[in-house]
């Protein structure tokens, strides 16, 4: 699924094809009331836009032309640091994700034996080997089609990342300003709901419509 992280001032929407780093917390499992309103509460606007999603898709060339044209946006260069940086992570993550055969004996996600300081340092080693190991696969065994699109001023820096061979959309935003994150959101949504979803998508209930349904359904 994808997901939004928040700070002050700063938010990170990370698409649902991101896995280059397993995620685990150490601690109660238990969720509090709170924790459980918020997931009622989501799950309900998902249940409303289940039924309002209709077919109109759109491929990620003309996602990358419509950012351009509606939002000022500009496509960053490949040679760009920014660029080189999170093409190499995330095209890792895409090989982890969809191709682990290719990382041989690393091939298998690393498992968290023990949750002792010892246990979970270990963890983290392993899933450093195994992405850099992902790091070191060469462009012709795992070609990705990346890009992305940057729109920066005096208030805010806004980045854009789309995939097109996984329909991968993910962005980050910092500034200030009354409603700027908000705004961000607002567009991220936009974007979704412009590439869209097949008839086929909708049927079969595909990564591309569980990614838009989820979403349209995050408050904000």
């Amino acid at each position: 699924m994808g997901k939004i992280e928040n700070s002050s001032g700063s938010v990170s929407i990370i698409g649902g094809s991101d896995g280059p780093t397993s995620v685990f917390i150490v601690g109660s499992k238990k969720k509090t009331v709170k924790q459980r309103i918020k997931k009622y509460l989501f799950n309900q606007r998902k249940k409303w836009y289940a039924d309002r999603i209709k077919p109109e898709a759109h491929t990620m060339v003309e996602v990358v032309e419509y950012v351009k044209n509606t939002y000022g946006f500009v496509e960053m260069p490949k040679e760009d640091k920014r660029y080189q940086q999170e093409y190499q992570g995330l095209r890792a993550s895409f090989i982890m994700q969809h191709a682990p055969e290719l990382l041989g004996e690393y091939a298998a996600n690393p498992v968290l034996f023990s949750r002792d300081e010892e246990g979970v340092r270990e963890f983290q080693k392993q899933v450093e080997i195994r992405q850099q190991k992902a790091m070191g696969i060469s462009e012709e065994a795992f070609p990705v089609d990346f890009h992305v699109l940057s729109k920066v001023d005096e208030k805010a820096e806004t980045y854009l990342y789309l995939e097109s061979r996984f329909g991968y959309i993910g962005g980050s935003f910092r500034g200030h300003g009354k409603g700027s994150n908000r705004q961000f959101r607002k567009m991220y949504r936009d974007i979704h709901r412009y590439f869209g979803v097949t008839q086929e998508d909708i049927v079969n209930e595909t990564q591309r419509y569980m990614e838009l349904l989820t979403t349209l359904s995050m408050k904000g």
